[in-house]
């Protein structure tokens, strides 16, 4: 038996395989799965995760681990499935899974620079000629390096637009002309502060009297030490007023001792919930709820619960009585929340209920705070992590309850490699640990009530309000007839605005949604019919009247209003439709006595803006709230009786088989923002198509009637949750490339076509958003049942373009993709 030793290495780069180093006799006893390396990876410094460890030599040659970088595994095996399986699903290396795991505190990169190579001055004007006419991209690159001297690749890539640039880096070091260093960027630390205590065996009593009336403030730092055990030293310089002078003294004469504290980074709780803490008696449907969720926790037995509950109907609580049940058993639990920054609420409630016990993951905070939260989960501190989409990996111990609320979001599915679903990847997770998952929602995605129709879930229904308090009444405002003969486009019809007056006089509070931000949405050219559009993009530009300027919502490149029209020169632009900003301005020119307040991307960009917004309306501070789709997510406001829809229309003729179901879920969710108290509520939706049947289930609170009309075009189409859905995208700076690649690699599902049946291949052909950010897109979509044969193609698909096609095409591989533009 060999005494050697190997590790199998897996990195954050799209490569198909584990890569194998030996292990140094003085890294031992350090080297084990789960933890990371830093290795040689085609001559670069890497960051690898082992994966593996044997004691079979490979037949050739291979390099050593150079370091060790964790002093403990950061993934146990439960993980390292998981892991393993998104890498399978998804279509994505191991490495790139087991890097998304990880919060970006705790992230470790090897980063490469870029550094020229001293020339002669003519050499290097002979060669920057040569490059402008041949090799363009690496003419840009040179240009930008002997600009900056040193820079990174990741630098590079940012300052050109691309992830592309490998074969010309590569091509410019084979010159001779530039050179590549890499380095290992450390992530975030503990933090550590200075702090004070008494030294061991000195008598403060005694003490304090020596040092008497000639050194008052030297007494007085130890007494209070006295009392407090010990102090961090600039709270301790604070609640004395003493100086850090003093505090030296006192360590001079052996009565005090300075050491370095480890503490955890505290950030502020800007929404509190006072009644939160309470347990609230269940109402039958509850009890029955969680009696269902009860059976499983208590035989440690998987299980899948759809809990379908109509808006106000007390989900939260069901959910907060299972993690109770969870705890009392000595295990841990994770809650996903959409958009966790945008539901402060939800998370005052679980905070409320089990205090320090909880800990909070998401995006607003910053890397060094979530270490912090991440590593009380692992030291077992934590045991229930609150959290959006990535919480999933949070390493809690004993894992026995999993819930994701509002499951139904899009929010969800990472739009990124690894392009995993938060929901689909929780079930996996929980079906490893023997876990039960909850997945709550008043509209539940047409996919798992399919599931729990079929009998793959269980279901439980929530089917009335807590308190009985009933539905808000809907009414449709048909913007055909309301608009016919107008001179001059409002925004809010006269019933809209009548109906605002009478809440407002009443001293209740009102919501006004429209999912687009902007003032206006586009300009048009009444002579020629051209609209202005993005330069990088093809969508039209948003005029944000606060700033006065057009913006593109994809690139955020911005550009000056401009008055005549770029095309024809006509000297009058007609501005169309509407976004939130001239909402606002509407609402302020008509009711100038309410404070009004406007919520979107544009007003949250701060990082507790979203909270403060938020606590205002608690408060009462605020009558009108006009928002986006952030308003539609779990907020529960008693003194809201009024919910207006501006426009319903937005996203239902979007080229998406979704559109219905996803403008049907939004009516549902911002109309149960409304009549949530005795007060009773109402909403007003405006729509240009009144008798679409998803304004029309929503109008009627009608979850059953929509799912039975929406799959009858499902099944006919074979769409999910009839099959699953592969998106094959391709972009490129040039056009003539990503439509040549995308037509080559479409033969492979178009041939399996020919002899499989129920696989069918949709394009290729221009992708919806045809060109973002400068880059040309194309794109095809795949159908078929079978999750295996859509992932052997997709398999099939990444090897040939890798093969194949250059660095100037970047493709996308999207399993059960949800965004088709």
């Amino acid at each position: 038996m060999s005494d050697l030793m190997f590790a199998q290495v897996v990195f954050n780069l799209p490569l198909d395989r584990a890569y194998t180093y030996s292990v140094p006799d003085e890294l031992r006893e350090y080297v084990q799965t789960g933890i990371r390396v830093a290795v040689r990876l085609r001559k670069h410094l890497a960051t690898g995760y082992v994966v593996g460890i044997s004691s079979e030599a490979p037949d050739k040659d291979i390099k050593p681990i150079d370091d060790v970088l964790d002093s403990e595994p950061l993934f146990d095996d439960s993980l390292l499935r998981l892991t393993r399986w998104i890498s399978d699903y998804y279509l994505c290396s191991w490495g790139q899974a087991l890097d998304c795991a990880l919060p970006p505190g705790v992230r470790l990169a090897a980063r490469t620079h870029v550094t020229t190579v001293p020339l002669p001055a003519y050499e290097l004007t002979k060669l920057m000629d040569k490059l402008r006419s041949g090799a363009p991209r690496q003419y840009e690159i040179m240009k930008l390096i002997l600009e900056k001297q040193h820079v990174s690749v990741a630098q590079l890539q940012k300052l050109l637009g691309t992830d592309g640039l490998h074969s010309s880096i590569a091509a410019l070091e084979k010159r001779g002309v530039i050179a590549r260093e890499s380095s290992i960027r450390p992530g975030a630390q503990a933090k550590q502060l200075s702090a004070v205590r008494v030294a061991s065996g000195v008598d403060i009593r005694s003490a304090v009297s020596e040092l008497g009336s000639a050194s008052p403030k030297q007494a007085l730092v130890l007494k209070m030490l006295a009392d407090r055990g010990e102090m961090l030293t600039p709270e301790l310089i604070q609640a004395t007023g003493c100086s850090y002078d003093t505090i030296h003294r006192l360590v001079k004469k052996g009565l005090v001792d300075l050491f370095v504290k480890e503490i955890m980074r505290s950030y502020p709780e800007r929404y509190v919930d006072e009644s939160a803490h309470i347990r609230h008696s269940l109402t039958g449907e509850q009890q029955a709820a969680l009696d269902l969720v009860r059976k499983y926790i208590e035989q440690s037995e998987f299980q899948t619960i759809l809990l379908e509950g109509i808006t106000g109907s007390g989900k939260t609580e069901v959910y907060l009585q299972a993690l109770d049940l969870v705890v009392k058993q000595g295990k841990g639990a994770i809650v996903l929340v959409p958009e966790i920054s945008l539901t402060p609420q939800t998370v005052a409630r679980f905070r409320a209920r089990f205090g320090d016990a909880i800990a909070v993951l998401h995006s607003r905070l910053s890397s060094g705070e979530r270490y912090d939260e991440w590593r009380q989960v692992r030291a077992g501190t934590c045991n229930i992590v609150v959290g959006a989409r990535s919480a999933i990996f949070a390493p809690v111990r004993k894992l026995g309850l999993v819930v994701v609320d509002e499951e139904h979001e899009a929010s969800y599915k990472q739009g990124e490699t690894p392009r995993y679903h938060g929901r689909d990847v929780a079930i996996i997770r929980a079906r490893d640990a023997r876990a039960v998952v909850i997945l709550g929602s008043a509209t539940p995605s047409l996919e798992s009530y399919h599931n729990a129709e079929s009998g793959k879930y269980r279901r439980s229904g929530l089917t009335t309000r807590v308190k009985n308090q009933p539905m808000p009444k809907v009414h449709l405002i048909d913007l055909r007839q309301t608009r016919k003969g107008q001179t001059v486009e409002t925004v809010l019809s006269d019933e809209l605005s009548f109906k605002i007056e009478e809440k407002l006089s009443r001293g209740e509070q009102i919501i006004i949604f429209l999912n687009r931000r902007g003032y206006t949405p586009f300009f048009l050219c009444p002579k020629c019919g051209i609209s202005l559009s993005c330069r990088h993009c093809s969508v039209a530009l948003t005029y944000h009247a606060k700033e006065n300027r057009m913006k593109c919502h994809y690139c955020n490149s911005m550009q000056p209003v401009i008055e005549q029209c770029p095309y024809c020169g006509n000297p009058k632009l007609a501005k169309f439709g509407s976004g939130t900003e001239r909402v606002e301005e509407e609402l302020e020119n008509i009711f100038q006595k309410a404070r009004i307040c406007r919520m979107d991307a544009d007003t949250t960009s701060t990082k507790w803006g979203h909270e403060k917004i938020l606590k205002s309306f608690q408060k009462g501070e605020i009558d009108i709230l006009v928002g986006t789709q952030m308003l539609a997510k779990g907020l529960d406001f008693p003194r809201v009786t009024l919910v207006g829809v501006v426009l319903a229309d937005v996203a239902l003729n979007l080229p998406d088989f979704r559109a219905a179901e996803r403008t049907f879920q939004l009516l549902m969710q911002v109309a149960g923002r409304s009549g949530r108290s005795h007060l009773g509520g109402e909403v007003i939706i405006q729509t240009y198509n009144p008798a679409h049947y998803a304004v029309q289930a929503a109008t009627r609170h009608d979850y059953a009637g929509f799912y039975t009309e929406e799959m009858k075009h499902r099944q006919q189409l074979g769409f999910p949750p009839y099959r699953h859905l592969m998106n094959v995208l391709m972009d490129s700076m040039s056009q003539k490339h990503a439509l040549e690649a995308i037509r080559r690699l479409a033969q492979i599902p178009l041939e399996a076509q020919k002899r499989v049946q129920g696989l069918t291949v949709m394009g290729p052909s221009a992708a919806p958003l045809a060109k973002i950010k400068g880059h040309f897109r194309f794109r095809f979509l795949v159908l078929a049942a079978s999750t295996g044969l859509l992932r052997s193609l997709g398999q099939e698909i990444i090897a040939t373009h890798k093969e194949k096609h250059t660095s100037r095409t970047r493709l996308t591989v999207d399993m059960d993709a949800l965004s088709m533009m």
